[in-house]
């Protein structure tokens, strides 16, 4: 048997040992910390393909790392939750629709787009909306959440 190496493991470790630095302060503090980032692809579609195993063993344990922080942490007001964003359109992935479509990267976003219920991109200002909220004390009891900000797609393939 051999060692798998990947550099999601590392990343990994590096979320988890970010959550320990981060929630320390806001124990002393009794404030409010809130959010991982786990995609919904990542948990979902990558799932049945085993080249993706490192990959889709972080996206699972961020979201195992953020419903145990909710548990842990819920009782000294600490809330922990984390977004699982689908395909949103930033600038590498438009470059990618440039790479597989160089001629009309329009055309290669359009047909991407119709596998989601939405038939379009998210937009990273969404996103940006969303974080917003879970940062806001409207968001005060919503604790060890993934939520998916993906269009429904992701209902297509279960839940997260």
């Amino acid at each position: 048997m051999g060692i798998i190496y990947s550099e999601s493991i590392y990343w990994l470790s590096g979320f988890r040992l970010c959550c320990a630095i981060v929630v320390s302060p806001f124990l002393l503090n009794n404030l409010v910390f809130s959010f991982g980032c786990a995609c919904v692809g990542g948990i979902i579609y990558y799932s049945s393909n085993l080249q993706f195993l490192a990959y889709v063993a972080t996206k699972h344990a961020v979201s195992g790392i953020t419903k145990s922080t909710a548990l842990e942490y819920g009782r000294f007001g600490i809330l922990s939750n984390a977004i699982a964003p689908g395909a949103i359109l930033t600038p590498m992935v438009a470059e990618a629709f440039k790479q597989v479509n160089p001629e009309d990267p329009q055309a290669a976003e359009d047909v991407y787009a119709q596998a989601n219920p939405t038939k379009r991109l998210g937009r990273p200002e969404e996103v940006g909306k969303l974080v917003v909220f879970l940062l806001s004390e409207d968001c005060s009891y919503v604790n060890g959440q993934v939520i998916a900000i993906d269009g429904g797609q992701s209902n297509a393939y279960g839940n997260v």
